[in-house]
Order: C-alpha cells, then structure tokens, then sequence
C-alpha cells in the first residue's frame, strides 16, 4: 500500500467517524525483561524503535482505528476500543476486518461460506434484527478491505469457524440471499462458455456453480436448459434435464468448492474440464471478467 492509498483510507475512515490515527512518533523498546528506566541506563541490552501514534502511545504497530458501534460485542469489541490494523494483509476466512463499501466502513468477520461466497458477518447475537450479514460478492459498489483486525488492546483471537457458520446459517435462514448478478452477465457467460463446450454434459458445470451461487434452483434441471437454449439456441451440444440430473451424484452433488476427483462421476483430464467450467462461471459472473462495463 503506497502513501496516496493510505492517506485516501484514512480520508475515508474520518468521513464515517472512524478517528484513524498515524503511527507517527518512535519510542524505544527492549526485548529483554528489565526494570523501569530510561534507556540510557540499560546499558548494552538491545534497544529498538517502534511507531506509535502520538496521542496514544500505549498503542503499537501501523494503524489504529477507533471502533465505532456495537456490532461486534459478542467478540468483546467494543464502541470506543481502537482496532489494530495490518493494512498490508490479505484477509483469511474468519479474521475481524475493517472494509469499505462504496463509502460506508464497517468491522465484521471476513468468511467465505461453503459455496465460496464472501461475507462480512456481525457478532451481536442480541441484535440479529439489527444486524445482518453482508455479501461481497456481486455487488455493484467497490469492496476494499482496509485492513486485518490483529489486536484490541489485548491479544484477538480470531473467530471460530463452527459459531461463525451456525450464525451465518440461521441469518440465511431468515433472509432472502440472492446474488445481485446483472442478467446481461448471465447471458454473455453462457455465450462465452458455450464456445468451449464440447459435450452436452459439461454444462452441469455451469448448473452447479449458478446453483452454488443461488441464481438458479438445485433441481431446476429444466429450466437451466430452457435458460441456456434460449441464449444459445443454435449449440450443437445443448444441455438436457436428464443428464443434468445424470451428473448430480458423489461429490458433484455438492457445491463445487466441495468436489473431489475421487468421489467425483468423471475423473482426470475430463474432471479438470469440469472444474475449470465452473471455475470461469464464477470468475464471469461475480467478478465480471470479460466484460467491458
């Protein structure tokens, strides 16, 4: 992250009331256990410098955010703490983060549920009425995550896949979750796609990944062919219903990121064809490749 993108966050940051501070003063730190004094009279015991901001030099490393809310007080993350940021770090399945949508800023775990879609999920379990899951992917406004939530003022755990699961479960349960994909992208994927489709079958990749990402019913066999005739009517290899159901068994019952060639109704070089159909219908889909916008 270069100085213009840190300083466009911090922007960002103040303008949702967010309080960053600059880690802007160094102040020394000894490694080893020694008793209070300056410096001076540790005589050769190592001593180096760390950054810490100013006003708040009981807080260490790069970015500190003041925490706004109480979205995250299941995790004892409270209005008022100060979030630690490491602004360079590419966020994990789980981790607390700090994100931008458009111009709102938000604290919530980063995950990626069992069909490899991302969400920023809050931790008020009192407040479910309140708060609601946010999916990332497939939407129109920028995503940045600003940074990974590394500590708050005590070491932060991050959070437990099996709670963070059941919660983003029960909140599906209660809310309608459909992937804001344009239908223009949906049209042009099957047309790009469906050059490099040699065999019928190989669309079930395609099925499964639109059924991954809630575009279409799992046993809606019917009218993904219909779907995909409509836009390619001329194909020589047009999916049919029956083998669509046909390729629905052993690991390809489940969500593409759930596949394995060893459980899987095709194996080797014809597996991979599938994986890489399904794997290019997501990229097209949610991420747009191949799209002049």
């Amino acid at each position: 992250m270069n100085p213009k993108d840190l300083e466009d966050m911090m922007a960002l940051l103040e303008k949702n009331g967010w309080a960053p501070l600059p880690c802007d003063t160094l102040i020394p730190v000894v490694e080893s256990p020694v008793r209070a004094g300056i410096p001076e009279e540790m005589g050769c015991l190592p001593i180096e410098t760390v950054a810490m901001p100013r006003a708040l030099l009981s807080m260490i490393e790069e970015l500190l955010v003041k925490v706004k809310g109480d979205s995250m007080v299941d995790r004892e993350i409270y209005d008022g703490d100060y979030a630690k940021l490491e602004v360079d770090r590419s966020p994990k399945s789980n981790d607390i983060v700090i994100a931008a949508i458009g111009n709102e800023v938000t604290l919530k775990v980063f995950f990626e549920d069992e069909n490899g879609i991302r969400w920023l999920v809050p931790q008020n379990k009192a407040r479910r009425d309140k708060y609601k899951p946010i999916m990332l992917d497939g939407r129109s406004e920028d995503v940045m995550i600003c940074g990974v939530v590394y500590d708050v003022l005590r070491h932060l755990p991050r959070v437990s896949n099996r709670d963070i699961a059941s919660e983003l479960k029960a909140a599906k349960e209660e809310m309608d979750v459909v992937v804001d994909i344009p239908q223009y992208r949906i049209s042009y994927m099957i047309k790009s796609l469906a050059k490099k489709i040699k065999i019928g079958r190989l669309w079930y990749a395609v099925f499964r990944k639109m059924v991954d990402l809630i575009l279409i019913s799992e046993k809606d066999y019917k009218g993904f062919c219909e779907l995909v005739e409509s836009e390619v009517p001329h194909h020589k290899h047009l999916p049919k219903p029956t083998e669509m159901q046909r390729m629905a068994v052993e690991s390809f019952a489940r969500p593409v990121n759930k596949w394995n060639e060893y459980s899987a109704p095709v194996v080797g070089s014809r597996f991979m064809d599938y994986k890489k159909i399904a794997e290019e219908t997501e990229r097209m889909l949610l991420r747009g490749d191949g799209f002049d916008d």
